[in-house]
């Protein structure tokens, strides 16, 4: 007996915090209830449920005719409607109407209700004329933002999930020489060159697999026979649930920068196409200097004065035709006419090599030369004159940019399915600015005690390991402290 009285006395205490948390909820939300005896028709409402309609505690707040004739006559029959079916149909009902109190100022109320039993239906009020002046001023700002919208000077649509246009400003159609309804419902490839359609339609697809913000050139048809080129940022649009439901572009107008990137490649080409006339006409020239220099030193006298002379040509001709075939090679890597004669090789070999070319300007400098080799062999497939002037081009320009009586250090390594080859000095560094930079065409760091050149060399290095698959990169701790640049092509 005693343990049926103490789980009712639990029972019973439970009850009641559930009906003190629901008194919390509702006072909290400032919801009030009521009850309808669907019977009778009498209505019981709470406290809250009557200021809420802007009545008293104390006052008999009924349906009919407090509530009703309280709602404004152009919503009573659609209130009385939803009520009506609720209770034919044992179901609920949901609704927001316009109330005046009895104090003659003007309210919106949310009431619902659940039919319980024959005999009952129940439900909650809430007075929301808050958040009804909030969507008010939503809806507001939102014709303001329709206004800026116009406004902008960047072309603006709005697509649906299909990629149909469905808004779109006064500007996209001053950009397309088009009226707003030659666009709508229209997809938005529709306005590009037939070429760009595919790519327009990857872009699209992006967007609704959730890329969320995305920057691209898109070229468009502008009647009755142009282009236009636009900068588009886009960001797709999602319902409540998650779900995509469209997207919304903007586009920039800048015709005129890809006009003036356009004369710039032009410029470029012409410049490529000088330099590589220059590269011939210079090089005929050359063979004959070098040949005639060389019989002087084999057939001349034993002079020391002239010997030395002989010895300064043969050198400034040689670095000359060094600078020719860089020249060259920029123009062939230019018009992708620079081919490989891929085969076998040792790395090992392909430095034994580059140091031997490099080493005469590595003496005249007075400079110590480290070269490291594993012991085993270091296989690559490769085309092997193109790398030793890659390493030969790396060594000379340490050696350049390194003061007389400097060190150079090359290594050789394979890592991680890559050989790797590293050069070393400790000559001017590289300022931090510049790090990016060193491989851009004719870019030079002047600095005393430094031979400068064209500044084409480190960007020939770049192109011909780029062409074996490979990096290359330059690191240094910033000016007077030396660096490194190291390339890696993959293993053989």
């Amino acid at each position: 007996m005693s343990a049926t009285v103490d789980s009712d006395s639990a029972a019973l205490r439970r009850l009641r915090l559930n009906e003190q948390r629901l008194e919390i909820a509702l006072a909290t939300a400032r919801l009030g209830s009521w009850e309808l005896d669907l019977q009778t028709r009498v209505l019981s409402a709470t406290a809250q449920c009557k200021a809420n309609h802007g009545w008293g505690a104390d006052a008999d707040l009924q349906l009919d005719p407090h509530i009703i004739e309280a709602i404004d006559p152009e919503h009573r029959e659609r209130f009385r409607t939803a009520i009506d079916r609720a209770i034919a149909t044992r179901g609920s009902f949901e609704i927001h109407v316009p109330n005046r109190w009895p104090d003659g100022t003007n309210h919106w109320l949310l009431i619902a209700g659940r039919v319980v039993d024959d005999e009952c239906m129940v439900g909650v009020t809430q007075d929301i004329t808050a958040s009804r002046h909030v969507e008010e001023a939503l809806r507001a700002s939102e014709e303001q933002y329709r206004a800026l919208v116009e406004a902008a000077n960047e072309g603006i649509w709005r697509l649906d999930r299909d990629a149909r246009i469905v808004f779109v400003n006064r500007r996209m159609t001053e950009l397309l020489g088009l009226t707003t309804d030659e666009m709508i419902g229209r997809h938005k490839w529709d306005f590009v060159f037939a070429e760009d359609v595919p790519a327009m339609q990857a872009l699209f697809k992006r967007r609704q697999e959730g890329v969320s913000e995305e920057v691209a050139d898109i070229r468009f048809r502008r009647r009755p026979s142009g282009e236009v080129w636009t900068l588009m940022s886009a960001r797709p649009l999602y319902d409540p649930n998650g779900a995509f439901i469209g997207a919304v572009d903007l586009f920039t107008d800048i015709t005129e920068r890809r006009r003036a990137e356009q004369a710039l490649r032009e410029s470029d080409r012409r410049k490529d196409e000088f330099l590589a006339v220059l590269g011939h006409e210079l090089r005929a020239p050359l063979a004959p200097i070098m040949t005639a220099v060389r019989l002087l030193q084999a057939k001349g006298g034993q002079d020391p004065g002239l010997e030395k002379l002989r010895g300064t040509i043969l050198r400034q001709a040689q670095q000359l035709a060094t600078l020719v075939e860089d020249l060259l090679d920029v123009g062939r890597i230019t018009a992708g006419k620079l081919r490989l004669n891929i085969q076998p090789l040792d790395l090992r070999d392909i430095v034994r090599q580059a140091v031997e070319v490099a080493m005469p300007l590595v003496e005249r400098r007075k400079h110590a030369l480290v070269v490291e080799l594993p012991a085993d062999a270091v296989a690559v497939n490769g085309d092997a004159a193109r790398l030793v002037q890659v390493t030969g081009n790396l060594l000379t320009n340490a050696a350049k940019y390194t003061p007389d009586g400097g060190r150079i250090t090359i290594a050789v390594c394979a890592l991680d399915g890559f050989a790797t080859v590293s050069v070393s000095d400790t000559g001017v560094g590289i300022p931090g600015d510049m790090i990016g930079r060193v491989f851009d065409r004719f870019m030079q760091i002047a600095a005393a005690g430094t031979e400068g050149g064209l500044g084409i060399g480190l960007s020939v290095v770049k192109a011909l390991v780029e062409l074996h698959g490979g990096t290359v990169d330059a690191q240094s701790d910033g000016a007077g402290q030396g660096s490194t640049f190291t390339y890696r092509i993959p293993l053989g």
